[in-house]
């Protein structure tokens, strides 16, 4: 079972339109699932995670793809 995180303050930057925000956000959401996941101790959550963090990292290599004329 996976507990719920406590509140998360995002340091304040301006927020960007189109593809640019999309790898933004894809970034964030990156990083807040990578200090969750590092929270857990080892076990099938931790691992379930891990592989969702995975395929948020190709999904952003795709992402920039697009970005590059």
């Amino acid at each position: 079972m996976i507990r719920q995180a406590g509140p998360v303050i995002l340091e304040s930057a301006p927020l960007r339109e189109g593809l640019g925000g999309v790898i933004d956000s894809l970034l964030a959401t990156q990083h807040v699932l990578e200090m969750f996941r590092r929270a857990l101790s080892n076990g099938t959550s931790r691992r379930r995670l891990d592989r969702l963090s995975n395929r948020l990292t190709k999904i952003l290599i795709e992402a920039r793809k697009l970005a590059t004329p």
